[in-house]
Order: structure tokens, then C-alpha cells, then sequence
């Protein structure tokens, strides 16, 4: 959870999914308000890219920033 205090991240600011036949993760950009990176690399507002793991996403800030990974 992201707490309220944290104003630039939107409420429903990005989806993750996971495609198990290729082990790619999936990132998807829901029109936030400051934006959505992977790995440093802005998405376009509602803009989605694939993502392997050990990838970052960042959530308008580096602040706010999480790696999808597969144990």
C-alpha cells in the first residue's frame, strides 16, 4: 500500500501482469498524472511495454519504485 501522503503516485496509477510462456511481466500505464517508468524509461499515458524480471518501475518518483521478480 501507498500511503495518501504520497500525491504524485495516482490511485489507480499502473497495472502488472505476468505472461508465464514468455516470463515476461506486463506494465501498463492508467493514464496517470506524473507518470510511469520502466527501467528509468517513461511509458506514454496509458502506454503499456513488457518487462523482465529484475526490472524496475517506478511510480512518478523514484521514491515510490519496486523490481518484479521470480523466485
Amino acid at each position: 500500500m501507498i500511503p495518501p501522503t504520497f500525491g504524485r503516485v495516482s490511485k489507480r496509477h499502473a497495472l502488472i501482469s505476468y505472461d508465464r510462456p514468455t516470463r515476461q511481466f506486463r506494465v501498463e500505464d492508467c493514464w496517470s498524472s506524473h507518470g510511469t517508468f520502466v527501467n528509468g524509461e517513461p511509458l506514454p499515458p496509458g502506454g503499456s511495454t513488457t518487462l523482465a524480471p529484475g526490472g524496475r518501475v517506478d511510480l512518478a518518483t523514484a521514491e515510490v519504485a519496486f523490481e518484479v521478480l521470480l523466485t
